[in-house]
């Protein structure tokens, strides 16, 4: 696999915010040790033109850490070790600086670079060393957009973001292109042959720069369209569980209102079956004994059946003047608020024999 500037520049404007694609780029680069000086100045022009330049940092981290692994990639180390300060120094991290930082933190901890040096290039990007960790923790605490998102939707709109972009540089490319077929091959007075071959040379080697960086494009695209049906369908498979839950929802309410309905019944029936008092006519009132003229009154006679409020009889004259008089003389009860009743005198001229008569 031959090595080329346009190739290079391609493997760069590819290069997308994902494990894989940051890997694969930098297994490619290192295949081309030999070339490390023209790689790393590529890389020098693609972060400070570019705005992914988070993601071409995360490469040159893949690349320096793997490099102490092989003696034959030092040429990488060496080279972004002399261009990384005056790249720091003139791109803006941004929302990224604590990111930048943690990269930086671990180069320290890992020895990748010197400490001094470390330190030098976290001042370039407006960050002292002793604050790093503080500001990278208190960066994880805050809430982001990003924070809010799926992983899945995160990595999609990364990749429709970097389709923009690349998109736009190839249309540039192609125009360009395109205008310096018409002037080399259109023109009124050709150039001499080897140099007419020279052009002719340079838009092959374009062309096909350009082709791959069109295919890779289009590949883009396809994971792009694949990750938005994936992403399609788990809302799909998730309308069809909210539908099932819409139907046993739709069941429990039916059995609960026909549940309550009977219970509700029950109650009313139970309310209708309750006997109430009722009350009849006369008929039912107890008979209360009366007298008719017909009936006879009771007589009292001097048998033992006489009650205390019978009447008494007297058998002589005599026998009812004694108790007449002793009843005239008995007191009134002490209890009593009325006056007695003045006692009835009996007159002098009665005829005692008529009166025991009548009495009789």
């Amino acid at each position: 696999m031959s090595f080329s500037v346009d190739r290079a520049k391609v493997k760069l404007a590819a290069l997308v915010p994902t494990q894989q694609s940051i890997q694969t780029t930098s297994q490619w680069i290192m295949f081309h040790y030999r070339e490390a000086s023209t790689i790393v100045d590529l890389w020098v022009k693609e972060i400070t033109s570019q705005p992914n330049k988070l993601t071409l940092f995360y490469l040159a981290n893949d690349i320096v850490q793997l490099s102490r692994k092989d003696p034959r990639n030092a040429g990488f180390t060496e080279g972004f070790k002399k261009v990384l300060p005056q790249v720091l120094q003139q791109i803006n991290p941004g929302a990224d600086r604590p990111k930048f930082l943690k990269v930086l933190q671990v180069w320290k901890d890992r020895n990748i670079y010197p400490s001094d040096y470390v330190n030098k290039l976290m001042n370039l990007i407006g960050q002292q060393p002793a604050q790093t960790l503080a500001q990278h923790k208190t960066h994880q605490t805050e809430p982001a957009a990003y924070q809010k998102c799926p992983s899945e939707l995160i990595e999609a709109a990364l990749q429709y973001d970097h389709l923009k972009q690349i998109s736009s540089a190839t249309s540039t490319k192609f125009a360009s292109l395109s205008e310096t077929y018409q002037s080399t091959l259109k023109a009124e007075n050709l150039p001499e042959p080897h140099i007419l071959v020279g052009q002719l040379e340079g838009l092959v080697k374009g062309s096909e720069a350009l082709e791959t960086s069109i295919k890779n494009q289009t590949e883009l695209r396809e994971k792009l369209i694949a990750s938005l049906e994936s992403l399609i369908q788990v809302q799909r498979d998730w309308i069809n569980l909210d539908q099932t839950k819409l139907e046993k929802l739709d069941s429990i309410k039916n059995s609960a209102q026909q549940r309550k309905t009977e219970i509700e019944n029950t109650l009313n029936n139970d309310d209708d079956d309750e006997e109430l008092p009722t009350y009849k006519g006369d008929e039912d009132e107890e008979d209360v004994p009366g007298y008719s003229n017909g009936d006879e009154i009771p007589s009292y006679g001097n048998g033992d059946e006489a009650q205390d409020n019978d009447v008494p009889t007297y058998e002589t004259p005599s026998d009812f003047i004694s108790s007449f008089t002793a009843e005239s003389k008995r007191s009134a009860p002490e209890d009593e608020e009325e006056p007695p009743a003045k006692r009835q005198e009996i007159p002098v001229n009665v005829d005692l024999n008529a009166l025991l008569s009548k009495l009789q």
